[in-house]
């Protein structure tokens, strides 16, 4: 006898919580990343340890495999402008054109994954496997340099929409909250959640941050930027009906739309399936 596993649920909400469609998906489906020009989804696809990088097309509804090496890829990051992909594969950071098409380039070595590119493209963050933030050129020499390297951890950098500041999760209070620091670091930094946070954005225009809390709900904050940094206090739009795999969900770039993996909830039948039932009808 064996048990079905059902489909990772991408579903889309809009900012007040209300389901807008689901797009069921067979196996485990996570680490979304929305392209520039809103038409496609990268995932990482497969189970922990073993995996691959599938885009999704969200008006054609179709999927296709982007990478095929034996090895985990994970962390998909689009480019600016929608035509190349960075994603980690082991140890190392990878570009390929997002049409799946012509050969991959190993761009660093001994990195834990990509998190953000620079809306002029000239940088791509990633973390290090000591946990913290490098800046890497992506012309000239390309030699990476440290944007934040305190002894906590810090993760899921994120550049501003003018590409002066960096939104990142850091667990120096024990837990893990959000904060922003400008870019070029120049000392100042300030903290955006107040009860933990993980994953984050900056909406298009620049005016608000979107992250996720970690009792479930989709929080919002009203900054203002310019020479010096202001934020607002956190405001909740709605809470996930169910638990978010792989933590990460995406935001349309406006922040109206959010497409979130969720996984089956837990009140809802399973489908078994009976293997050789002929031979229990015999007995």
């Amino acid at each position: 006898m064996a048990t079905v596993t059902p489909a990772t649920e991408l579903t889309w909400f809009d900012r007040s919580g209300k389901k807008l469609g689901v797009r069921q998906m067979s196996g485990s489906v996570s680490e979304l990343y929305l392209a520039p020009d809103q038409n496609r989804v990268a995932v990482r696809r497969g189970d922990s340890g073993s995996g691959d990088i599938w885009l999704l097309d969200l008006l054609r509804g179709t999927e296709s495999r982007f990478t095929f090496d034996a090895a985990d890829e994970t962390l998909p990051v689009f480019s600016p402008d929608g035509n190349q992909i960075a994603f980690l594969r082991g140890n190392d950071l990878y570009v390929k054109a997002a049409t799946g098409t012509g050969a991959e380039e190993m761009v660093q070595k001994g990195a834990a994954g990509p998190t953000d590119w620079s809306p002029d493209g000239k940088f791509l963050l990633y973390r290090n496997n000591t946990w913290d933030i490098w800046a890497l050129p992506m012309t000239g020499e390309r030699k990476p340099f440290v944007v934040l390297g305190e002894k906590f951890n810090e993760n899921r950098a994120k550049f501003s929409p003018d590409g002066h500041w960096i939104l990142y999760s850091s667990n120096e209070t024990g837990r893990e909250e959000i904060y922003v620091q400008a870019f070029p670091p120049s000392g100042g930094k300030w903290q955006i959640s107040v009860d933990g946070g993980g994953h984050s954005y900056w909406r298009r225009d620049g005016k608000e941050i979107i992250f996720g809390a970690p009792d479930g709900r989709i929080m919002a904050v009203d900054v203002k930027v310019g020479t010096t940094f202001e934020a607002g206090v956190p405001r909740e739009l709605f809470r996930v009906p169910s638990t978010i795999v792989g933590n990460r969900f995406v935001v349309t770039p406006d922040g109206q739309r959010f497409l979130i993996p969720l996984a089956p909830q837990t009140d809802r039948p399973k489908l078994t399936v009976v293997l050789n039932w002929t031979a229990d009808i015999k007995k």
